[in-house]
């Protein structure tokens, strides 16, 4: 009776891993190792307090995804609540879990995990940025605090206060810069918000604070041109208000440029950091940050406004070059990504988990 059953279970459930292997998308077993020498791994940040954050992996040699992968390289695993970040360095990808309260480090390529980060209290781990082996740093929302961890050994170091509601993070050579938001609103008034708080790596210290404005979300460094990005998006209650990308030379921090602008998020810069790349609530709008007096150009444009766009990146792979969206739709179904050719029609677009934000490619050289 139960090798009839199996015999049936054959027959019905290999004609549809068929047809699934026509797809883009596609369900591994759970021994299964995943290896890409060039692929994407796509955060899906799920729902608040709901424990549902999952990983995406898309190789763009074989133009498979795999959902749901760390689970898949890792069945005793959850990745948790609710994932922020997403940094690959050395061979590595490390996931920074808010509500979980840790750092997920796994293997890239292979998504099997390696190790976890694990804090308490009110440590909430927003946004990531690595040094070199043996420094790395990841602000902490709830804690108004950076935390310096050993990339290498997973070793907590040391706790630097800096101003309310740190988010955004990055790093030129020995220095730290991170975004202190302020909550919008809820802290605005207090000291430090809306400014960028310096950390010295060398000296493990926090060196100096510049203000920038108000709710202070995201910072990007150009390390060929040696140069600072912040964005600013004003308070929700100023509803009128523009916010604005800030442009600072480095290690100076003199202000070069300031642009106004109503909404954007999820930067990178592309074309040898010629320009700046983000998402406005009208599409994928790029910033000539070379010339004077330049104003964000939207050049693909999002043709169903009810869906909602929350991360963008470009993939650079010099025979089909792309620019890739996560699309999270209204946030209560499982969102997808869309890759769209330099000309800006939509080539692809693949269903991943639920609230897709940030790419990580497994090379550093994206």
């Amino acid at each position: 009776m139960l090798s009839r059953f199996i015999n049936i279970l054959v027959v019905i459930v290999f004609p549809l891993l068929l047809l699934l292997g026509c797809n883009d998308s596609v369900i591994l077993p759970d021994d299964t190792i995943i290896h890409s020498n060039d692929g994407m791994y796509i955060l899906c940040e799920g729902l608040w307090r709901q424990d549902n954050s999952t990983l995406s992996h898309y190789d763009f040699s074989t133009s498979t995804l795999v959902n749901n992968v760390f689970s898949v390289a890792n069945p005793s695993l959850r990745l948790g609540d609710t994932g922020n970040d997403i940094l690959y360095y050395n061979g590595k990808c490390y996931v920074a879990v808010s509500t979980s309260k840790s750092i997920e480090v796994f293997q890239a390529g292979t998504t099997k995990s390696i190790g976890r980060i694990v804090f308490d209290g009110k440590i909430e781990p927003r946004s990531l940025t690595i040094l070199n082996d043996t420094l790395g740093y990841v602000t902490t929302l709830g804690d108004d605090s950076v935390i310096e961890f050993n990339p290498s050994t997973f070793q907590r170091k040391k706790r630097f206060t800096v101003g309310p509601a740190p988010e955004g993070i990055a790093h030129w050579k020995n220095l730290v810069f991170v975004a202190n938001s302020g909550y919008g609103d809820f802290r605005a008034k207090e000291p430090l918000a809306g400014s960028i708080s310096i950390i010295d790596a060398f000296t493990s210290s926090v060196v100096k604070s510049v203000y920038v404005g108000p709710n202070l979300l995201t910072i990007t460094v150009d390390t060929l041109s040696n140069k600072l990005y912040c964005y600013y998006a004003h308070l929700p209650s100023q509803k009128d208000s523009l916010g604005g990308i800030v442009q600072y030379s480095l290690p100076d921090l003199i202000e070069l440029n300031r642009w106004r602008i109503k909404s954007a998020r999820s930067f990178s810069l592309y074309n040898q950091n010629s320009f700046l790349l983000f998402l406005t609530n009208d599409g994928i709008a790029k910033l000539d940050v070379n010339t004077k007096g330049s104003k964000p150009e939207v050049f693909i444009k999002n043709s169903k406004p009810n869906e909602i766009w929350t991360g963008v990146s470009y993939n650079s792979n010099m025979s089909n070059p792309s620019f890739i969206v996560s699309n999270s739709k209204n946030y209560s179904v499982n969102g997808s990504i869309m890759m769209f050719s330099k000309d800006g029609v939509l080539m692809k677009e693949l269903q991943v988990g639920l609230n897709p934000t940030k790419h990580c490619y497994n090379s550093l050289t994206r």
